[in-house]
């Protein structure tokens, strides 16, 4: 788990299950980020406004650069 309080009062658990990730609670009124659920596709993203949180997903094929990390605003 990835515990990420991105200003005061605020939160987003993130997940990471193998080749997937999921924005798996956070303290938003709308939930939309927490109702996406589970992305792993290239290209999918779940998005969190509320919190300015984006979490994309880049394909791996790309012998250009090799960035596993999480980037973190």
């Amino acid at each position: 788990m990835i515990y990420i309080n991105p200003h005061p009062g605020e939160y987003n658990i993130i997940e990471v299950n193998g080749t997937r990730i999921r924005d798996k609670e956070d303290n938003t009124p709308d939930q939309i980020a927490v109702n996406t659920g589970w992305i792993s596709k290239p290209g999918q993203q779940s998005i969190c406004l509320p919190h300015r949180l984006i979490i994309t997903i880049k394909s791996s094929n790309n012998t250009n650069t090799q960035d596993n990390s999480l980037v973190r605003p």
